[in-house]
């Protein structure tokens, strides 16, 4: 089945200056949970609609001031900035290859090498921000409570160093999307706030999304939803995004509806460890740290069944132990009921073997279900397998990143599908 995909360069803000669907050759759209969204579109690099000069004196397509708005039949799937452009020739032909970024890629991230923002508090401050709830009478905050105050701050327009003003405005809109600010059901973070500071937005939602209690999606904006001309994408941040398709989107492998073409399944016991010491720093000498974290008892059922099975203290099938010592961010054990949760979430993952489970949907409407129309990253869906793949499966699986690539023709076609590690 062919799908009607049209693909246009704008700058920055509503200015249209190229359909360039005609000319693409190939196109691709890499989704990832908790991630950025990209585009990628390989094109002839001499044609003119990428070489004519726009009316600011720019080329068509140039990396920085351009942007990719992408549909796929009338719905927007992608909106966002032009970061690279590769122009490969071998003598009979010219290609350029456009490749573009949702907004997520500008708050700074593996910070090491990508610049991005600061996180501010109200007054600007970024060396030791303080933050409060924005919930009235509440003293506990949420990571999402956190994520919009950060961005706000941002975009408050100020002074250079040591003015108090941040950047000024993103392109992502925080007026449309959903916000888990109460506590409960949202998860109090508080102990984030003695996070070494400064530190990078993107980086700072990085550590909060590690602790399993906070998701963040951006949706691609549609410039006639009439927002602020420079807005890309709309941002959301709650306690868990998704939604629970496994009774109606499902994956068959040589069962069932078989819309699936492939399948790969790993069992691995690399990764058992069901004595997890953590060490949280400043150490204060060569013997002793600050603080540690070790199994309680509140989890001991599930500890001790992995032991029963695999190995414990005092046993002849031995024991699997791991050590880590977390010291290097300023003082971890004033931020330990952070990292406990991260202890938690981790030994949780690691009392039994992974089981591994990857499927890859047949082409186009063959699949049954298309992404991110019929789900997307967050979403639960099934996975099933008949007897000849040596198990029959039948599991419920997170959605966290796939590929959608679109042919020449339009045809479209879904990568391995990256899912919850286990059994969600």
């Amino acid at each position: 089945m062919s799908h009607v995909v049209t693909c246009k360069i704008y700058d920055l803000a509503t200015s249209q200056l190229a359909d360039i669907s005609p000319i693409a050759l190939e196109k691709s759209m890499t989704r990832l949970h908790n991630g950025p969204r990209g585009f990628t579109i390989k094109a002839p690099a001499g044609h003119s609609l990428l070489t004519t000069v726009a009316g600011d004196g720019y080329r068509n397509l140039r990396k920085g001031n351009r942007k990719l708005l992408v549909w796929e039949d009338g719905n927007i799937v992608f909106h966002g900035r032009v970061f690279g452009v590769e122009r490969n020739g071998d003598g009979t032909k010219n290609t350029a290859t456009i490749t573009a970024w949702d907004p997520w890629m500008e708050l700074g991230f593996d910070s090491e090498s990508r610049a991005g923002r600061p996180v501010r508090d109200s007054t600007g401050n970024f060396i030791n921000p303080t933050f409060t709830s924005s919930v009235g009478g509440q003293t506990e905050i949420s990571g999402p409570d956190l994520i919009k105050q950060v961005l706000t701050n941002s975009m408050v327009v100020g002074a250079e160093t040591p003015g108090p003003g941040g950047e000024g405005p993103l392109p992502i809109d925080l007026t449309t999307g959903s916000f888990d600010l109460t506590v409960p059901p949202a998860v109090d973070l508080r102990p984030v706030l003695k996070m070494d500071w400064p530190i990078l937005i993107g980086d700072f939602i990085k550590e909060l999304v590690s602790t399993n209690v906070v998701d963040v999606n951006l949706r691609p904006v549609d410039p006639s939803e009439g927002l602020n001309n420079y807005k890309m994408a709309a941002l959301s941040a709650v306690s868990s995004f998704g939604t629970d398709r496994h009774a109606t989107v499902h994956f068959d492998y040589m069962t069932g509806s078989k819309n699936a073409i492939a399948c790969r399944h790993v069992e691995d016991f690399s990764t058992i460890n069901n004595k997890l010491y953590d060490y949280l720093g400043p150490r204060r000498d060569q013997s002793h740290w600050t603080a540690n974290i070790t199994p309680p008892g509140s989890i001991g059922t599930i500890i001790d069944n992995s032991r029963a099975r695999y190995g414990g203290a005092g046993t002849d099938k031995g024991q699997f132990m791991s050590i880590r010592i977390l010291d290097t961010t300023g003082s971890e054990a004033d931020a330990r009921p952070l990292y406990a949760a991260l202890w938690l979430a981790e030994q949780r993952l690691r009392v039994e073997p992974r089981d591994l489970l990857f499927i890859t949907p047949a082409p186009d409407a063959q699949a049954l279900y298309e992404a991110p129309h019929d789900f997307d990253v967050g979403d639960l869906i099934t996975v099933k397998t008949g007897g000849d793949f040596g198990l029959t499966l039948n599991e419920t699986q997170r959605v966290y990143g796939y590929t959608r690539t679109w042919n020449r023709e339009n045809v479209a076609s879904m990568s391995q599908l990256l899912t919850s590690a286990d059994p969600a």
